[in-house]
């Protein structure tokens, strides 16, 4: 995991430890660990992390340069834009709706 980018994308928006902690159930003492690259997370705190901060895993480990290539709207259905929307607006009910009837199309 690249540390430099957790740590930009967390100061970038202005999240102390703390909050990103309290925020994905990752432990400050863990995060900075993450940052100073003496640990490197778990497949789920990675993906918890990476979701909280809206940028892309392959971002986080450095795989890519920009942080948010998984977000190309003009690349998304109908329906996984609506999921996206219920999930920001913190809708969860409209969020599994959406995501079942993501899963039955197979969209």
């Amino acid at each position: 995991m690249r540390g430099d980018r957790l740590r930009a994308i967390r100061e970038a928006r202005k999240l102390t430890r703390e909050d990103l902690a309290l925020r994905t159930g990752v432990s400050e003492k863990q995060l900075y660990r993450y940052e100073n690259e003496t640990s490197d997370p778990t497949a789920d705190a990675l993906t918890r992390l990476a979701v909280e901060l809206e940028v892309s895993i392959d971002y986080l480990v450095g795989l890519v340069e920009n942080p948010t290539d998984h977000l190309r709207e003009d690349e998304l259905s109908p329906m996984e834009r609506r999921l996206i929307q219920a999930v920001r607006q913190g809708l969860i009910t409209e969020a599994l709706k959406a995501f079942a009837m993501l899963s039955e199309k197979g969209d």
